[in-house]
């Protein structure tokens, strides 16, 4: 059951004539890395991020309170490495628009009880814990001018209970 947060993407409109803005905390505009290219003839390929990471750290214990119970908690760490979006409009599917890095913490604590001889499972889900909306993906560009960038960003903050 969902109880709180969107979960679709968002579109953001970011002002600029032909690429995004410096002054966005978002959006890297210096020159592509021709050296360190994906495809070799020294573009970078488009929603392609340099790195991806992730860490976990899990916590599972059981009998805490009596026989047959369980607490666990997992808090997971992702890092997107800096990428392109995709823009077919004006440079096909390579590096015009740039898309800084960035991280995401998520959350899940649950119980487990024995009750009645069956057993009561009661989870909270926490996806994007610190609520972080970080630009993650080009959408293209408004029509007329001047033209906008879309972005999508990190939808925010979602609780869900099980």
């Amino acid at each position: 059951m969902k109880t709180g947060g969107r979960s679709s993407r968002r579109f953001h409109h970011i002002r600029s004539s032909s690429e995004p803005p410096a002054t966005s905390p978002h959006v890297n505009t210096p020159e592509p890395d021709k050296s360190r290219s994906h495809n070799g003839n020294g573009n970078n390929l488009a929603q392609m991020p340099r790195r991806t990471g992730a860490v976990a750290l899990i916590y599972d214990q059981g009998g805490l309170v009596r026989e047959g119970d369980n607490l666990h908690g997992i808090i997971v760490a992702k890092n997107v490495g800096p990428q392109y979006g995709l823009d077919t409009a004006t440079r096909g599917q390579f590096d015009s628009a740039p898309i800084k890095s960035y991280n995401q913490v998520d959350l899940d604590v649950g119980y487990t009880f024995p009750f009645k001889r069956k057993q009561l499972h009661f989870d909270v889900n926490v996806y994007n814990l610190f609520n972080d909306k970080h630009l993650i993906g080009y959408g293209g560009q408004t029509v007329g001018p001047p033209s906008e960038a879309l972005y999508f960003t990190n939808p925010g903050r979602s609780i869900y209970f099980s």
